[in-house]
């Protein structure tokens, strides 16, 4: 059985779509790949619509990579779980490392988990 290989990046579709989605909630597209490898930024996009599961000042801001990792772990655990976001170790990694493409896949999971949960509450 072919071993399943893992997307590395989004289609110019999906980076649109996810692109006009940051937008809507004020967040520049430029600077995201650096922003968000720490858990701090996406915690604070996630308390928008979830406030019962998130307190911001729990994952305070990170600068080595392992105390991120650390972080995302944790937020995973917490939050990502909860809302339908699967993050596996080597992904948090990736992101924590600010790997290219890694935030995007992220953000677009979160992006897409977000629109299914909306349409069932």
């Amino acid at each position: 059985m072919p071993k399943a290989t893992k997307k590395t990046s989004l289609t110019s579709l999906e980076q649109y779509e996810l692109n006009q989605w940051l937008q809507e909630h004020n967040i520049n597209p430029t600077t995201i790949r650096r922003t968000f490898t720490d858990v701090m930024p996406l915690a604070r996009l996630l308390s928008r619509y979830y406030p019962e599961l998130i307190d911001v000042n729990y994952y305070p801001p990170r600068n080595s990579v392992q105390s991120k990792l650390a972080n995302w772990k944790l937020f995973k655990e917490r939050v990502l779980n909860k809302v339908g976001v699967r993050l596996t170790r080597d992904e948090m990694g990736r992101v924590a490392r600010c790997v290219p493409g890694s935030v995007d896949l992220l953000l677009f999971s979160v992006m897409i988990a977000r629109c299914q949960n909306a349409n069932s509450d």
